[in-house]
């Protein structure tokens, strides 16, 4: 991101303020259902979002106009509120609660919500990024039931999941582009047999890891060398320090961490760590029985319980201010950060294939339970994916496809 595309609008909207969704479509009138009138009705719904919660209220138009009377985000007289927004006092507590409105109070919930406000007023947070990723984050979300699979079970569900997939929203959309651009222009042929290539080549999603054995200590360290780790410094003037790692980063501010759950690693004991990146070297923050860290990794991971088997589950987080000191509400900022965690990702994929070891990522997570588990604040640093590594099981990985190799013959 060059310094070029920095300049930003001379009016910033605060980044707590509450967004406003207009949703309209059709759906059964349901007191006419009950008269055998199954026709449908248009409807129209608003909803406020609240980036201090990440969650959402549907409320009336004359609701909707009482809030743009003032500026919800600001403290204000609850009881003049709750008369102005026709709010019951459970309904009022419940807005406070989720950031809805702002009280001066000593209550502990309400004040933490009003101390993020505070936080996000002095962060470089953009507004619209900030409600993108407040409203994508998850909290017990579950996916797929826990169940054993076996090649024939993987591939008629698959071939289930495909038919509901088609049925719900039509053929699924070409694998390679259909723009056609006559005549082409034939490329020479691209030899993929180099050490990279070979990486490249071998490189895959691995969901089925071998809990027998453990993985060596050097491998953890050669991976969160890899994917985390600091080459060297550099001192700039007014006491800057720069890092360079072995994955490029918006701006040179690696603002990505890695807290490595350990499940089985030699030498390491089990439980959740903070990775120091210039020290090289884990932080303890919380001892966790390795059968106790397995059944965690289902909740958090949102039900994915292939990835239980995982050596080494690492959080990636993404530390704000960080970022945003350099790119302060930048509306590319956060897509940085994002863009940062996915080459680390790759890194840590390839870095894991050279050992002969397997690798995941996945942001199909319960970001909400992996904040309470790290004590962090989203407001100043956010979760922003999930990887692992281990041992990869010899045999039996029935979530893995075989690839028939494409020529272009």
């Amino acid at each position: 991101m060059s310094d070029a595309g920095r300049a930003i609008p001379a009016q910033v909207s605060r980044p707590d303020a509450l967004h406003v969704v207009l949703d309209h479509g059709r759906r059964l009138d349901l007191t006419r259902a009950f008269s055998g009138d199954l026709s449908e009705k248009p409807y129209a719904r608003v909803q406020v979002c609240s980036p201090l919660s990440g969650e959402r209220i549907e409320v009336s138009m004359s609701t909707l106009a009482a809030l743009a009377q003032w500026c919800p985000q600001d403290v204000l007289d609850t009881e003049v509120a709750q008369s102005q927004l026709g709010l019951t006092p459970k309904e009022l507590d419940d807005w406070l609660t989720r950031g809805f409105l702002i009280a001066e109070t000593t209550v502990p919930e309400l004040d933490a919500v009003r101390r993020r406000r505070d936080r996000l007023r002095g962060s470089g947070w953009e507004s619209d990024a900030l409600h993108h990723f407040a409203m994508s984050r998850w909290r017990h979300a579950r996916g797929p039931v826990n169940q054993p699979i076996d090649e024939a079970t993987r591939e008629r569900d698959t071939e289930i999941n495909l038919g509901r997939m088609i049925e719900r929203h039509g053929p699924m959309p070409n694998a390679v582009h259909p723009r056609a651009i006559s005549p082409g222009i034939a490329l020479p042929e691209a030899s993929i047999d180099s050490p990279l290539g070979n990486l490249l080549t071998n490189r895959h999603t691995t969901r089925l890891f071998d809990t027998d054995v453990a993985l060596p200590a050097a491998a953890l360290s050669r991976l969160l060398k890899l994917g985390f780790g600091a080459q060297g410094c550099r001192a700039l003037p007014h006491d800057v320090e720069l890092l360079k790692k072995y994955n490029p980063s918006g701006g040179a501010l690696h603002s990505v961490e890695a807290y490595p759950l350990i499940m089985k690693v030699d030498g390491v004991a089990p439980g959740l760590y903070h990775y120091n990146v210039k020290e090289h070297s884990l932080g303890p923050l919380q001892a966790i029985e390795e059968s106790v860290a397995r059944e965690r990794v289902q909740s958090l991971l949102a039900g994915q319980h292939w990835y239980q088997s995982a050596h080494v589950i690492v959080f990636m987080t993404a530390r704000f201010e960080r970022a945003f000191w350099k790119y302060r509400q930048h509306t590319k900022a956060y897509k940085s950060i994002v863009m940062d965690a996915g080459h680390i990702s790759q890194t840590l994929y390839l870095g894991a294939t050279e050992l002969n070891l397997g690798a995941f990522v996945t942001m199909a997570v319960n970001d909400v339970q992996i904040e309470e588990m790290l004590d962090i604040d989203f407001a100043e640093e956010g979760v922003i994916n999930v990887c692992g590594f281990g041992v990869r099981k010899a045999q039996g990985d029935e979530y893995a496809f075989a690839f028939e190799p494409f020529t272009n013959n």
